[in-house]
């Protein structure tokens, strides 16, 4: 036999709403030029942590529905997420917080804070998300630069779902312009973006090869 343990974040009766989860936010300080158009940078960072939490990044979860059925997802978090990006961080989440909150000069750097992610006792996972989201927000600062992927609200809130309790990561629900892909595709596309736009940088090559295993 092979057991799968698994850990369950939903504090149901901390706050009397059941809202509170836990799991691992990034705050990441970025140039205060690039929060001019930060909307802009969260919406295509976000797909990226969306499928990257229902493939590689989840953590497990387990819980009984109202039917007193035996469910399991990919993701710990995917279910308090709401959106892609928003402002509330806690009835109403969105992957990346846009709340104007820096935590240093704002002259200088401001905080581009990720709320989604599982939290992971792995340290190479962590690692790795690190930085393949340092990757990826790089080349969403780039404003000059297409991101690959581009998805709506409407597409993440249809597909989140079925995308976490889909543990082949093969299921193509996530609507990216005409074309359904599934969460795996996604992330390809982002990795193969990440290789052309890195070339020659040692210190990228380190993590696409990595990712690429």
């Amino acid at each position: 036999y092979r057991i799968i343990l698994g850990c369950n974040n939903d504090a149901r009766r901390a706050d009397g709403g059941g809202r509170a989860s836990y799991g691992n936010h990034l705050n990441i300080s970025c140039h205060a030029q690039t929060y001019e158009h930060l909307n802009a940078v969260a919406e295509k960072v976000a797909p990226f942590l969306a499928t990257a939490m229902t493939t590689w990044d989840g953590t497990l979860r387990v819980w009984v529905d109202d039917n007193c059925k035996l469910c399991v997802g990919v993701s710990q978090r995917m279910h308090k997420m709401k959106h892609l990006t928003g402002s509330n961080t806690m009835d109403d989440r969105g992957i990346v917080d846009l709340r104007d909150e820096p935590h240093t000069s704002d002259n200088r750097f401001r905080r581009l804070h990720i709320i989604g992610p599982d939290k992971h006792r792995s340290e190479f996972v962590v690692w790795l998300r690190a930085g393949m989201t340092a990757l990826v927000i790089e080349m969403a600062e780039d404003r000059s630069y297409r991101m690959p992927v581009t998805m709506t609200e409407a597409s993440f809130e249809q597909g989140k779902d079925v995308a976490n309790r889909d543990f082949s990561g093969l299921a193509k629900v996530w609507r990216v312009g005409r074309t359904k892909r599934s969460s795996i595709e996604i992330q390809k596309l982002y990795l193969d973006a990440a290789r052309d736009y890195f070339h020659g940088d040692d210190d990228a090559a380190e993590i696409i090869e990595e990712m690429d295993r």
